[in-house]
């Protein structure tokens, strides 16, 4: 295996336990089970704890631009 390939591999990693607070809590057809196996669900449930911190700065920042917008356009209509 690559170095970069190993490198990516234990990032991605989930660790024992991961799969800790996880609930799915729509319907779970019997054929879901092959796919939502403990592994998958510790895999996403270990993704979501890495990127969600960076998720969230982002949709803030997002907000405040957004924010920002609204109030020049308005400023720049009230004073046209």
């Amino acid at each position: 295996m690559h170095a970069y390939l190993q490198e990516i591999h234990q990032v991605a990693t989930p660790r024992m336990g991961a799969q800790r607070g996880v609930a799915i809590t729509g319907a779970m057809p019997r054929e879901y089970e092959g796919i939502l196996t403990p592994e998958a669900i510790s895999f996403v449930a270990h993704l979501a704890r890495m990127f969600t911190p960076r998720v969230t700065e982002l949709l803030a920042r997002r907000c405040l631009v957004l924010n920002n917008f609204k109030n020049c356009k308005a400023f720049l209509l009230m004073n046209s």
